[in-house]
């Protein structure tokens, strides 16, 4: 029902599918989730272009918030950590690779929008940074998701993140032969002898 509801509304469908990403921007809805969520619903490359517009939509309403916020300033953060300064010192100068890379720390994004609002970096030198270290990720779970299928152990993946910031996948299969040659006794001694 839901599915023939949705593909009878996919212009409602898409619009709410932004109205999340716009939300994600200040709020901690997993990204992933909406990525493979809009896949589910739309064909691929429709999927694309609308998680490439929430993206740019999720990633500016962080910036916009730090951009303009009364209360927060980038001057009075660093009052308060001095320390910090160096790191940001010459972030004017490099905007975009300094944007690429604080994304390929895997920070949060939001907070990163905040930040790099605070630090009044130009808006185009953000997004552009912003996206061209986000699309790898947004393409594969963009991608994940209009292959989704529930049944398949192959799409359950299980990721952890260590203390610092490292992520490790898993992924649940069926049992093959490999995992079941772990015992002395299966693999037959006589045959591993007879290997040159």
């Amino acid at each position: 029902q839901i599915i023939a509801a949705v593909n009878d509304n996919r212009l409602i469908a898409a619009l709410v599918i932004l109205a999340l990403f716009a939300f994600k921007g200040c709020s901690c809805i997993p990204y992933a989730v909406i990525l493979i969520g809009c896949a589910l619903i739309f064909e691929l490359p429709l999927a694309i272009l609308i998680n490439t517009v929430g993206t740019v939509l999720c990633i500016s309403v962080s910036y916009l918030i730090g951009r303009f916020s009364k209360g927060l300033t980038f001057e009075g953060i660093m009052e308060k950590h001095p320390k910090f300064r160096r790191y940001f010192s010459n972030a004017e100068n490099y905007s975009f690779t300094f944007v690429f890379f604080m994304h390929t720390l895997h920070l949060s994004t939001e907070v990163q929008g905040v930040l790099f609002g605070l630090l009044r970096t130009p808006y185009w030198a953000y997004v552009s940074g912003s996206m061209v270290a986000l699309i790898p990720s947004m393409l594969i779970y963009t991608v994940i998701g209009d292959e989704f299928d529930f049944t398949n152990p192959l799409f359950w993946a299980f990721v952890a993140l260590d203390a610092t910031g490292n992520r490790e996948f898993s992924f649940a299969r069926k049992p093959g032969a490999d995992t079941r040659l772990t015992e002395a006794e299966a693999l037959g001694a006589g045959l591993i002898d007879d290997c040159r």
